[in-house]
């Protein structure tokens, strides 16, 4: 399993963190409202945003998507508390380019 590549800037905070709602709901005719959980346990999506991210960085960081794409899970450490988390891409990463000057 591949690791997140380590980047010379951290992301900006705040950084998003939302449980995915595992819960299948079902209505009835008489108001009523049967649940039951999806999954076994709650996944995550992370969102990570990174003001002015360097050349070197973008490319180390496309190079590494190239490689796992949003097929292979790989290890992301997470910067509030240093825990590894087996994460995947759920779309490719998206670049906007700033004009210094």
């Amino acid at each position: 399993m591949a690791n997140y590549p380590t980047l010379s800037i951290n992301p900006t905070y705040p950084f998003g963190e939302e449980p995915e709602d595992s819960t299948i709901k079902s209505e009835f005719e008489g108001g009523y409202v049967q649940t039951r959980p999806r999954f076994t346990r709650t996944r995550k999506t992370y969102t990570l945003d990174y003001k002015y991210m360097p050349g070197a960085d973008k490319d180390t960081l496309e190079t590494f998507f190239g490689t796992v794409k949003c097929a292979d899970i790989f290890i992301w450490t997470d910067p509030r508390d240093s825990s590894s988390k087996n994460v995947r891409f759920d779309k490719p990463p998206k670049f906007t380019y700033v004009e210094f000057g």
